[in-house]
């Protein structure tokens, strides 16, 4: 997962990066202030941020507040020193997804991120859900708009017809086409090449 990591300890932030690309996996971008962070954010979104409180420029909840007004579902998570549980608290008020004391219990980060990453994952998987279920209505409304001639039907020409505007729907996605047309792909692929 792309991870956003923004502190201005420079000793912290390289240590917390390190641990979340090696031992991790994930793929982190470093920001050294909140301002720094913003200008990237400008360019590319990110499904994680964790960024510290106290910072030069730009501090960790102006961030938040920030991404919380230009994204609805990047996970944020605080980092706050210890016996700051008030900046924690107001925090989760604004949006934060969750927030871990300094000095920093990698494991403690490392099931935060797990649980970020399996809330991103109910977020692409909603999404998709959608869209198929967009592009179902989107089918279904054409399938229904088809006038049957009373005579010289042409069953080839109409699944033609049918055939093409799956694909359309589906942006020519064959698997899925198919799919939904309740066919196997290579019948889609044999069906295509008669027409």
């Amino acid at each position: 997962m792309r991870i956003l990591l923004v502190d201005d300890e420079p000793l912290s932030r390289k240590a917390t990066a390190q641990f979340l690309e090696e031992e991790l996996g994930h793929d982190i971008t470093e920001c050294e202030h909140g301002l720094d962070a913003k200008n990237v954010l400008q360019k590319v979104s990110f499904p994680l941020i964790i960024s510290d409180v106290r910072m030069p420029c730009m501090d960790g909840l102006a961030l938040l507040k920030y991404v919380k007004e230009v994204t609805e579902n990047t996970d944020f998570i605080i980092i706050t020193g210890h016996g700051d549980l008030n900046t924690a608290i107001k925090a989760l008020r604004y949006g934060a997804y969750d927030f871990i004391r300094k000095p920093i219990d990698i494991e403690e980060l490392a099931a935060s991120v797990s649980r970020s990453m399996e809330r991103q994952a109910l977020i692409v998987e909603n999404k998709e859900l959608k869209q198929k279920k967009q592009n179902s209505a989107t089918l279904n409304s054409f399938i229904d708009q088809i006038e049957f001639p009373q005579s010289g039907f042409d069953l080839y020409k109409m699944e033609a017809k049918i055939i093409c505007k799956v694909l359309d729907v589906c942006n020519n996605d064959k698997k899925q086409a198919a799919k939904y047309l309740g066919i196997s792909p290579q019948a889609l692929n044999n069906r295509l090449k008669n027409k």
